[in-house]
């Protein structure tokens, strides 16, 4: 059986379980059993997370243990108009060469085929390698609470490569912490007559809050809300977006205008301006509308109405700052929600440091509070800060190098990784995240490059192989005095001995 084929087989396990965030119990059993029939130990915790241990090769007792970690949970995105249970159904593939998507439905290659890339080194026989741990957690795509509830004796090793990223070549060494963000503003509804319009904003391109943020495209909920300012209207009501950490791809309003004909003709000639705005970012952007005739509706009074379209334009979104090229600040304005009572609003914050997510959660919530809203802050996850020195990164940049000839990317992300979680708990583990390419994650779009699964996994053999084989990172550490003069390890040490300087007194010391 070729490399693929065991990932493939595996992804087509996982995908015919249906496993949404929330729902994952069965996978997780269906899984479990998989690995007892293979004479691994498999346990799951009270949560839903899933462990098993693969005993180290003969030979390779006393080489350091490896958590490989991904999460069982996919984002349950269909097309509009497409009725797909993503609670009862499985996902239906959909192959073309080195392409695998899904029929009008999110793929779950995030984070299954990062799974698929651990269970597949089940069906190896020949690899020397390390004890290795397989964690698998649930709920990622929500609240991160598997991670969150993963006990800390699950993490007893000394390295972990996460496998949630989503571009081949990049090592992944840091992330952004996030927190959810509801505002709830109360409305009193007053009853008039009048001609109902309905606008849909539809096409933006969307994706993840947290990858495609730097895209600077639109939003569809800020996009509909500029579409309707200054106009003269009552606010049925506005939805748009379904999950904080996603940019929204559709919008709806319902509003009672005296003149329908009118109202949906000045609304054209502003959505043209709109669409020639995001013509480069969200090409595919168009607006819709519908009458559905006169009669009386409980709306929102001109105060409220206007009250609420101000704080839908204003709310923050986007990319609030960025260094050195890289966005660490941002917000998401992911869902609007109206129900009779109220309108809802719920954004999605990020910082790659405590302090700048902290000021993004003052930020938006004061925002929220300043602006009429009752304010609630959940889900909150921390960042993962850089290590420099990490050791588990040179050994996989060694073997990346000798594979592929080249130099991998080592990048900090600004979208959240469970990866922050384990590090809080465990900060001695020495954490590298890395991952197949996929493209269009959480949207209906979504797609995944099998050439590029296979080639991580033949990787990821190859930095097991290493490990057993290799404790120690094989890179030589470049060492200098300070007249720029290269020494040797042993020079070094020789320098050491003889009465070299304490580096700890130096005016300039190295990084």
């Amino acid at each position: 059986m070729s490399d693929r084929e065991k990932v493939l087989n595996q992804f087509k396990r996982i995908a015919s379980v249906p496993h949404p965030s929330g729902y994952t119990a069965l996978l997780s059993k269906v899984i479990k059993s998989h690995l007892e029939k293979k004479n691994f130990q498999a346990e799951i915790d009270d949560y839903g997370n899933l462990r098993a241990v693969i005993p180290a090769s003969k030979g390779c007792e006393d080489a350091p243990a490896v958590i490989l970690q991904g999460h069982l949970d996919m984002v349950a995105e269909s097309e509009s108009g497409y009725p797909f249970d993503f609670e009862h159904e499985p996902i239906q593939l959909i192959i073309e060469g080195d392409k695998l998507t899904a029929d009008r439905t999110t793929l779950g290659a995030d984070d299954g085929l990062g799974v698929s890339i651990m269970l597949a080194l089940t069906d190896e026989e020949d690899l020397e390698h390390p004890e290795i741990q397989l964690l698998m957690t649930v709920d990622e795509e929500t609240t991160m609470g598997g991670a969150e509830a993963v006990d800390a004796s699950w993490l007893d090793a000394p390295y972990m490569i996460n496998l949630d990223s989503e571009e081949e070549g990049i090592f992944t060494l840091g992330s952004a912490g996030g927190a959810r963000i509801e505002g709830f503003y109360p409305v009193e509804r007053v009853e008039k007559e009048g001609e109902i319009v309905e606008i849909t904003v539809t096409g933006v391109t969307g994706g993840h809050s947290g990858v495609e943020i730097n895209r600077f495209g639109a939003n569809a909920n800020l996009v509909l809300a500029e579409l309707l300012d200054g106009r003269s209207f009552y606010l049925d009501s506005f939805e748009g977006g379904k999950r904080d950490n996603v940019i929204p791809k559709e919008s709806h309003a319902k509003v009672l205008v005296q003149d329908a004909k009118t109202f949906i003709e000045e609304l054209k000639d502003k959505a043209e301006q709109l669409t020639s705005v995001f013509s480069y970012t969200d090409p595919d952007m168009t607006f819709v509308f519908s009458m559905e005739g006169n009669g009386k509706r409980a709306v929102l009074d001109e105060v409220e109405t206007e009250g609420m379209i101000t704080a839908l334009r204003y709310v923050p979104n986007g990319v609030i700052r960025m260094e050195d090229g890289a966005v660490v600040q941002s917000a998401n304005l992911g869902a609007v929600q109206s129900n009779k009572d109220s309108i809802k609003l719920i954004s999605s914050v990020r910082g790659n440091s405590p302090e700048f997510l902290d000021m993004m959660i003052d930020r938006v919530s004061s925002y929220y509070y300043s602006t009429g809203a009752i304010e609630e802050v959940s889900d909150y996850f921390p960042a993962w800060p850089y290590k420099r020195d990490s050791e588990l990164v040179q050994i996989l940049k060694g073997v990346y190098e000798k594979m592929y000839g080249e130099e991998p990317k080592v990048d900090v992300i600004h979208a959240g990784l469970e990866s922050s979680f384990f590090s809080e708990k465990n900060p001695d583990l020495d954490i590298v995240s890395i991952g197949p390419t996929i493209l269009n994650v959480h949207t209906p779009d979504e797609e995944a490059d099998l050439q590029s699964a296979e080639s991580v996994y033949g990787f990821i053999k190859e930095v097991l192989r290493t490990i057993a084989g290799h404790a120690e990172p094989e890179n030589e550490i470049e060492i200098y005095t300070t007249s720029g003069e290269r020494l040797s390890a042993e020079d070094a040490l020789l320098s050491r001995k003889e009465g070299a300087p304490d580096c700890t007194q130096c005016e300039d010391p190295c990084e």
